[in-house]
């Protein structure tokens, strides 16, 4: 089978964290013997790090019109391949000029975007304006035509599945579910030794209790929440931050509230994939205060890694965390603090939730259970029928 992949970001170059998800369906796509030629943004130039002999992979400048321009500029990179057997569009958004039979993802959508921030806007009412008329165009000119015209939908979580259809008016029959699928080979537990060794490297002594975020640091993740309520979790860890700040502005704010443990931050910045276990494995919590989640690959990642979780209960959050940590209500500082503070004080507590959690992410998250949904959509919607094993071509 032959598959144009059309996604925003796609290694080296990310902009957000489905793009990693992206890249992970690309390599399962890949290694069950189909032809990939993926489509995806760029900044200036560089050497691919993802290479396979049936990988090609298209890039477009990025520019200031971001993944609007993107998408414009994709649906003739589309056409120029010429034909293919599925025509994929990672982000429904990113098909709105796209004229032929395509299939879409759905991540979240600009409604759940507008409504998760607007108690952060609303401190900032002209920025507000601004923000509101961009998410209500996009989402009436872009998005909800994209969505119409598509084949057929592919939701990676029961929550977003149940978005579109409640408030964008889509069929159920639409849209299929494609969870996101976790490699447990990669994400997995790390052997004390190497722990420890790790974390003399990175400053962390041996008796530090850890609660750890990761991602890309946007308002809707909320971090200003899990900043206030550090001061009150008891005993007081450090906070190991882990990511790219989409806004200096906003890293301010947040740093406003850590100012009385400031010592007590460790920021990393960008971290390679490849470390990203060792990162998990270390954090006695891993926390998420993020205001809306379609998916949320952090979370499945750190329960991969035998690592509970506490979060906001918001989006997708209940679906992907499971029996593996304690979520409370959003923007809730006090219950926040809270439970990080009753998992830090019971190990033993702890420790059954991390492994309960690995145990439904192992369950309910496989690569392979993701691939088996995505060539199931690919056939129910464009009757593409999979030969798994062969080279597609």
């Amino acid at each position: 089978m032959i598959i144009t992949f059309v996604t925003l970001g796609f290694r080296p170059f990310r902009t957000s964290g489905f793009d990693i998800s992206g890249e992970r369906l690309v390599k399962a796509l890949l290694e069950a013997g189909h032809s990939v030629r993926v489509i995806a943004g760029k900044h200036g130039e560089f050497a691919e790090e993802i290479t396979h002999p049936n990988l090609h992979i298209h890039r477009l400048n990025v520019g200031r019109t971001d993944w609007i321009g993107f998408a414009y500029q994709s649906a003739k990179a589309v056409a120029d391949l010429g034909s293919s057997d599925v025509v994929h569009y990672w982000d429904i958004s990113f098909a709105y000029t796209y004229r032929g039979g395509y299939v879409a993802s759905l991540h979240h959508s600009f409604r759940q975007r507008c409504t998760s921030l607007k108690g952060y806007f609303r401190r900032r009412p002209f920025r507000w304006i601004g923000q509101y008329l961009y998410y209500f165009c996009a989402r009436y000119l872009l998005e909800i035509p994209a969505s119409r015209r598509a084949r057929g939908l592919l939701a990676v979580s029961e929550t977003s599945q149940n978005e579109y259809v409640q408030y964008y008016k889509l069929r159920a029959e639409c849209i299929h579910l494609v969870r996101h699928g976790f490699d447990l080979g990669f994400f997995k537990p790390i052997e004390q030794d190497t722990l420890l060794q790790f974390r003399k490297r990175i400053g962390i002594a041996e008796s530090d209790q850890v609660v750890l975020f990761s991602g890309f640091i946007t308002p809707r993740k909320g971090l200003e929440y899990l900043a206030q309520a550090m001061v009150e979790i008891s005993p007081l860890p450090k906070l190991l931050i882990i990511g790219k700040w989409r806004n200096e502005a906003y890293r301010r704010e947040v740093y406003s509230y850590l100012a009385p443990i400031r010592d007590q931050v460790i920021e990393t910045g960008f971290v390679p994939d490849e470390m990203m276990p060792a990162y998990y494995s270390l954090a006695d919590v891993y926390v998420s205060p993020s205001l809306m989640e379609g998916f949320g690959l952090p979370l499945g990642e750190a329960l991969a890694c035998g690592t509970p979780v506490v979060a906001f209960n918001a989006g997708a959050v209940a679906e992907v965390v499971g029996p593996g940590g304690i979520l409370v209500p959003p923007r809730d500082v006090k219950g926040l603090a809270n439970a990080v503070s009753y998992l830090l004080q019971n190990p033993d507590i702890r420790h059954s939730m991390a492994e309960k959690g690995r145990e439904h992410i192992a369950r309910e998250f496989s690569v392979s259970k993701m691939l088996e949904a995505t060539l199931e959509a690919y056939e129910r919607f464009l009757g593409v029928k999979s030969n798994s094993g062969s080279n597609g071509g």
